[in-house]
């Protein structure tokens, strides 16, 4: 082969693999990004510059409503990010090296700056954002990422209608569902009553947790002295839950929580119960609240 065929079929190679990469970069891939009024629903997210009160929000917030259902596997694909500890180096060192204007420090900022965006637009949909539950379900279920935080944060701006998925990942371990829950009835006054025995658990984990690490308690019971009324019979019946924890813990908030007569008729009874922690915790009850029974035998 002469010299000059192979530098034609190598001409012709670079021309192939330069016209396969055109294909791959140009072409539209997936669905296309939704717009309103000309404007792509990315550009309405980060012109709007939600944490600044930038009037431009009220626009966007218009967009956002008129977009709906459109709207919502982009906001769950931008609230769904997580950075790799190695990127968040690199944004560091770049951005002190060279601006946060330097292409991949700009880049970075601009995906925290939809993911956030993002979150917020589920605030403004409120209810209206309902189908994205099981896809942000499945991002809060990821275990050390920040995306599970942001994704909690939207069931609870979608409402009353997250709670029973909300209930199944407290069921699960996760932690964050019960702060969700928590404020949930406290603001939206939604039934939350499922989640008192995942409630309890968490509160009772997270003390022995924090009994090892200064500040580290979070504590959601409060929800419990916020509503007495409804969730005294609520806790009562967790004295006789299958779980001996929910039932020490129970007993444990009873006694502070109400002085009617069936709670401690109640706490009478767990006096019986066959665990030694849930007796104890019952007795220590008692006595704050109707020592007599205690003296009585």
């Amino acid at each position: 082969m002469s010299c000059l065929s192979r530098k034609r079929i190598l001409l012709v190679g670079a021309a192939c693999i330069l016209v396969a990469g055109a294909v791959v970069f140009l072409w539209p891939s997936g669905p296309k990004e939704p717009e309103y009024q000309g404007k792509k629903l990315s550009e309405w997210l980060i012109e709007a510059d939600f944490g600044d009160g930038n009037p431009k929000a009220t626009r966007t917030a218009e967009a956002i409503t008129q977009l709906g259902d459109s709207s919502l596997p982009w906001l769950v694909k931008w609230v769904s990010l997580d950075v790799p500890q190695w990127q968040y180096w690199c944004l560091e060192k770049v951005t002190r090296a060279f601006g946060s204007k330097a292409p991949f420090a700009a880049q970075m900022h601009r995906k925290y700056t939809l993911a956030f965006a993002a979150m917020k637009a589920f605030s403004i949909l409120g209810p209206a954002g309902k189908p994205a539950i099981p896809r942000l379900c499945e991002v809060a279920k990821r275990e050390r990422s920040q995306a599970s935080g942001r994704a909690l944060d939207c069931l609870r701006y979608i409402g009353c209608d997250a709670v029973p998925p909300l209930v199944e990942l407290l069921n699960k371990g996760n932690f964050g569902a019960a702060l969700c829950l928590s404020e949930l009835h406290r603001d939206s006054q939604c039934d939350v009553a499922a989640a008192v025995p995942g409630i309890l658990l968490v509160d009772r984990a997270t003390h022995v947790y924090a009994s090892k690490r200064e500040g580290c308690y979070v504590y959601c019971g409060n929800i419990f002295f916020d509503d007495p009324a409804r969730f005294t019979p609520l806790i009562r019946d967790c004295l006789k839950h299958p779980n001996r924890d929910v039932r020490a813990e129970a007993a444990k908030i009873d006694g502070s929580l109400s002085r009617d007569p069936q709670t401690i008729i109640g706490l009478r009874k767990a006096l019986e119960d066959p665990v030694l922690e849930v007796r104890v915790e019952a007795t220590n009850a008692l006595r704050k609240i109707a020592p007599q029974i205690l003296n009585d035998g």
